[in-house]
């Protein structure tokens, strides 16, 4: 057990972590307040120019920052935030703590969760352009010939969705940074020539399924990997699944490989 000391200096460790966060995340939100004013005034002065070469310019470079900026947020900083506060609650649970000092801890673990649910919000406003506008089919769509546009012969894409069907934002911006950080291990590590997805619905579910002619992993391969490895990227994904309860799944068949991507839809 940790002396008293030792719980204290960790105590305000965590709490100047949390103030630290604060002030991050009130300068970050400025900043997209910035951004977004100034996007919405260079659309609409691209519009009313009628300059089409520009609008899609300046969107695709406004789309990326703001998705830059969201991924690190949610996936790093939102990470860490989650990891501060489980050990603070570890401490809590296994700790024999006066009830000043379990104050202490628990008010610690409240300001970290605010900050966590301010990071959600943040992210949600800077979701990439081109989904929010257009919605999740579009979204995949785009960003599916994006990544494929140099590395692969043939990208095709197809959606069943619904065109009345609502989507909940954070559900919709969990499911397309899934499928993105999917396309973009796809083609780095599998480099496949050809490239299909389709996007269906089948109530309440919606699924993707990714089919491709690369180097195609099983869900062992996925299991061992994702064990194995210290990046981001995999451990991105299984945050992301995990918060809007989807299932990932992989399978590997002759000469070819397909992803499935499945999730349940809530209804207000």
């Amino acid at each position: 057990m940790n002396n008293p000391e030792e719980l204290a200096l960790l105590i305000n460790l965590g709490m100047l972590f949390s103030l630290v966060m604060g002030i991050g995340m009130i300068f970050l939100a400025d900043k997209n307040r910035q951004i977004k004013a100034l996007g919405e005034q260079l659309l609409k002065d691209e519009i009313e120019r009628q300059e089409n070469d520009k609008l899609a310019l300046t969107v695709s470079t406004q789309e990326a920052e703001r998705s830059k900026i969201a991924r690190k947020l949610h996936d790093e900083l939102g990470a860490l935030l989650s990891m501060a506060q489980k050990n603070l609650q570890l401490l809590e649970d296994e700790s024999q703590l006066s009830p000043q000092q379990s104050l202490t801890v628990s008010n610690a673990s409240n300001l970290i969760q605010q900050s966590i649910e301010e990071i959600r919000t943040i992210s949600n406003d800077l979701m990439p352009f081109y989904l929010q506008k257009f919605g999740l089919a579009k979204g995949l769509e785009r960003m599916g010939q994006q990544k494929t546009n140099v590395l692969s012969e043939d990208f095709k894409f197809e959606s069943n969705l619904p065109t009345k069907l609502v989507i909940q934002e954070e559900t919709m911006t969990h499911f397309f940074y899934i499928a993105s950080e999917l396309m973009t291990n796809l083609m780095k590590h599998s480099q496949p020539k050809k490239v299909k997805m389709t996007l269906d619905y089948q109530a309440p579910h919606i699924q993707l399924e990714i089919q491709h002619d690369g180097i195609a992993l099983s869900e062992s391969d996925y299991e061992v990997l994702h064990k194995k490895t210290t990046g981001l990227g995999l451990e991105n994904i299984r945050y992301r699944c995990d918060q809007i309860s989807a299932n990932l799944s992989f399978k590997r068949h002759a000469n070819k490989g397909k992803i499935h991507l499945v999730t349940a839809l809530t209804f207000a």
